[in-house]
C-alpha cells in the first residue's frame, strides 16, 4: 500500500534557502544537468534520503554503490542540488511527494526548481528553448527578465506532479522549468539548455564546455536508469497533455 511507504531524511548539513532537483524521468535531461552541476560546482554531498516500502535500488559507479537520492551543497554557495536516480512507480509518488515537501517545509527552504527534460513535448514554438510553470511567487522572483516562455496547458504527473500540487497552497516559491529531447535516449544539448537557464535564473557561472563529454562518460549508467524506470511504469506518456 502507497501508506507504507516512507522516507528517511539524513542531512549532514542543514539545506540551502533554493533547492534545484531532478527526478528520473525519460532522457535524463533534468538528472544530468543536475549532476554535471554538482561536478562542476564542486558541491558535496551533505544528506541521503532512504526510501522504505519501494522496490530496492542499489546504483554504483567504479565500483562504489552509493544512495540513489542524494542532497549536494557548498558552504558558500545558497543552493542544494537535489537528484534521485529511483524509479518512484505512480501509485507511490503521492506519499513521496508529500514527505519530501513537508521537509523541505520544516527546514525552511523558500524555493526549489525542478528541472526537466521531455520527448515529445507539443505544441511549442521552438525545439530548443526554455519552458515553465511555476508559481506566481517564482515567476516574480526569477522570471520577469528571463526569455523562457510558460508551457500553455497540460499536467505533470508522478513526484513533480505531487510536489507542485501541494506547493501551490504553501509559501515555497516552485518552478518547473522543462525543455525538449529529441528522443527518449540521452541528449546532452536539452541538457546544456537546463545548465544555461540555472546559470541565468541563479548566477552559478558554471562552465558548459564539457558537458557533452559528461554525457557521453555516463550514457550507459542512464540508459541502464531509463530502461529501470520503464519496468517501474514511470515511464507514460504524461507529456503528451501539453497543449
Amino acid at each position: 500500500m502507497p501508506d507504507e511507504i516512507s522516507l528517511t531524511i539524513e542531512a549532514d548539513e542543514p539545506p540551502s534557502e533554493t533547492v534545484i532537483a531532478a527526478f528520473s524521468y525519460p532522457g535524463m535531461g533534468g538528472m544530468i544537468a543536475c549532476n554535471y552541476l554538482i561536478e562542476e560546482l564542486d558541491l558535496e554531498q551533505t544528506g541521503h534520503i532512504q526510501t522504505d516500502g519501494l522496490p530496492a535500488l542499489a546504483p554504483f559507479r567504479n565500483g562504489r554503490p552509493y544512495h540513489p537520492t542524494r542532497l549536494h551543497s557548498r558552504p558558500d554557495l545558497d543552493v542544494t542540488v537535489l537528484t534521485s536516480e529511483l524509479p518512484v512507480p505512480l501509485h507511490a509518488t503521492e506519499v513521496f511527494g508529500r514527505e519530501l515537501l513537508d521537509w523541505i517545509l520544516d527546514r525552511d527552504i523558500d524555493e526549489i526548481a525542478i528541472l526537466l527534460g521531455v520527448s515529445g513535448l507539443r505544441n511549442v514554438e521552438r525545439s530548443d528553448g526554455i519552458y515553465y510553470v511555476a508559481s506566481p511567487d517564482y515567476i516574480e522572483r526569477r522570471l520577469q527578465t528571463a526569455e523562457f516562455a510558460p508551457l500553455a496547458g497540460g499536467f505533470f504527473d508522478g513526484i513533480t506532479a505531487s510536489l507542485v500540487s501541494r506547493a501551490i497552497d504553501t509559501p515555497l516559491r516552485a518552478g518547473v522549468l522543462v525543455t525538449p529531447t529529441r528522443t527518449q535516449r540521452i541528449d546532452p544539448e536539452a541538457s546544456l539548455r537546463l545548465v544555461d537557464a540555472v546559470n541565468q535564473l541563479y548566477g552559478l557561472g558554471t562552465e558548459t564546455e564539457r558537458l557533452r563529454r559528461f554525457a557521453t562518460e555516463i550514457r550507459d549508467h542512464y540508459e541502464q536508469l531509463m530502461q529501470r524506470v520503464h519496468q517501474q511504469d514511470q515511464a507514460r506518456e504524461w507529456d503528451q497533455g501539453y497543449m
